[in-house]
């Protein structure tokens, strides 16, 4: 086989095959971004409560383990709920009148 024809042989079959695989690729890259998307600005969300609520309680070694671990929000989410003296607004106006009953 020659050089031409071989150049026309890969030629011809590059545009056949990308042609029929182009649109399902990038219909499936276009999700995946969308899902990457999604998870980042969901996580950052949680982090950057759960990095807020650490520093102003003074919580330095959860600071520091938010910060640099990724799990997608969970641990953010148990930190917040759990381990942050998370208090709602009745449980806070319940604590400033028994302060100020004593």
């Amino acid at each position: 086989m020659d050089t031409e024809a071989w150049a026309d042989l890969v030629n011809e079959s590059s545009l056949n095959t990308s042609a029929v695989a182009e649109p399902a690729f990038l219909a499936a890259l276009a999700g995946g971004w969308l899902v990457i998307i999604l998870l980042t600005l969901w996580s950052m969300a949680w982090k950057g409560w759960a990095l807020w609520r650490a520093a102003c309680n003074k919580h330095t070694v959860w600071y520091v383990a938010l910060l640099i671990l990724n799990t997608l929000g969970i641990l953010e989410i148990i930190y917040i709920f759990a381990f942050s003296n998370y208090k709602t607004k009745k449980q806070i106006s319940n604590s400033k009148t028994a302060t100020s009953k004593k």
